[in-house]
């Protein structure tokens, strides 16, 4: 069982008209992450119990003082507050369509025992199908990078988010906008200019901080006055989607998060590019094999070469004579590189270079 994984329906994501509280949706998505994930049809537990420890230990979070404190106020009237509700398309009996709210608990039954701190709960089987990959309208995403998040509201700009990252865009207009992070009862957030201050660029620069994902947005322009923004177009990238991100390296492919382990951390940066040629030039002269986490490959070779002192000496120009390198405690020759250049090109290609 995958107990970080969280699964939901699309419909709900997109199509959901209230929010919980910050440490209700942490709690929902412990829960579903610890309790339903990947499980076979036959086999669904959907009576469980736990105590306040082993959910605080979910949550990553202490198991003293207000952490503790604020789960067992939570927890007295839970299932009586956190209550999923959504918009969905309904077929009538006649065959007409019509769009109908539907809410209903996640629970069938919740209690909280005072003296054990135990729990034991019950799931509303009539929610299963909307936390389960019953089709190919469905969101899944961590629970690590759930809990990272910081407020309500980019908890479920993260996963409306994820939820489109499939198509890799999404117009929404500001009222929507505004509804679906429950931000539309605030006087203050109905101008344009204190949301997006206060919330919206907030919650997208923690997105992409915390998460596996980056957001950028475009304010697209109402054409009555020229002026008053009436929607913004969202355009979502995965940081796990691998691809070339030096142009002379074409064949060595990172994810985001592994590019910026390579060159904005604390490795030796020219010795990185030694890898990556020494990779490269496997891949090209070998288009057969398969290799398939060049990271790991990359780091390989870091590894094995970091403490010698060969690797300073050599140069890139294959025509000359290959001197040994030792690797994992044997020898073996290697092409040869030259050190001044390998700066110069990594001092020219270290920013991230967009698709």
């Amino acid at each position: 069982m995958n107990n970080d994984l969280i699964t939901k329906s699309n419909e709900i994501i997109q199509n959901k008209k209230n929010n919980g509280t910050y440490l209700q949706n942490q709690v929902v998505a412990a829960l579903i992450a610890n309790r339903m994930s990947n499980f076979e049809e036959d086999k669904i537990d959907m009576k469980f119990s736990l105590n306040r420890n082993e959910l605080l230990n979910m949550l990553h979070k202490g198991k003293g003082g207000k952490d503790y404190d604020t789960i067992e106020e939570e927890l007295h009237n839970f299932n009586s507050t956190c209550v999923l509700t959504w918009k969905e398309k309904y077929e009538r009996e006649d065959g007409d369509f019509t769009y109908r709210v539907v809410s209903m608990p996640f629970f069938k039954n919740l209690a909280y025992y005072e003296d054990t701190q135990g729990i034991e709960a019950e799931w509303n089987p009539e929610i299963i199908p909307y936390l389960r990959a019953l089709s190919s309208c469905y969101t899944s995403y961590t629970l690590t990078d759930y809990l990272k998040l910081n407020t309500s509201h980019s908890q479920v700009l993260y996963e409306l988010m994820k939820s489109y990252l499939g198509q890799g865009y999404i117009t929404l207009s500001i009222d929507d906008l505004r509804e679906k992070l429950g931000c539309n009862k605030q006087k203050t957030y109905k101008v344009f200019k204190f949301f997006n201050q206060k919330i919206l660029s907030k919650d997208i620069a923690e997105i992409n901080e915390k998460t596996d994902i980056t957001v950028s947005i475009t304010k697209q322009i109402k054409d009555t006055d020229g002026k008053t923004i009436k929607s913004l177009l969202f355009e979502i990238k995965s940081k796990n989607i691998k691809r070339a991100w030096l142009n002379e390296f074409p064949t060595v492919l990172l994810t985001e998060t592994e590019y910026n382990k390579l060159f904005h951390g604390d490795l030796n940066i020219s010795l990185v590019k030694q890898c990556m040629y020494k990779l490269h030039q496997y891949l090209t002269e070998h288009p057969e094999k398969t290799i398939r986490n060049h990271y790991r490959k990359i780091m390989e070779y870091y590894n094995a070469w970091k403490n010698e002192a060969q690797w300073e000496q050599l140069t890139l120009n294959r025509k000359q004579v290959q001197q040994p390198i030792r690797q994992h405690g044997t020898i073996s020759r290697e092409p040869s590189y030259d050190l001044e250049q390998i700066k110069k090109d990594t001092h020219n290609n270290t920013e991230i270079k967009g698709v």
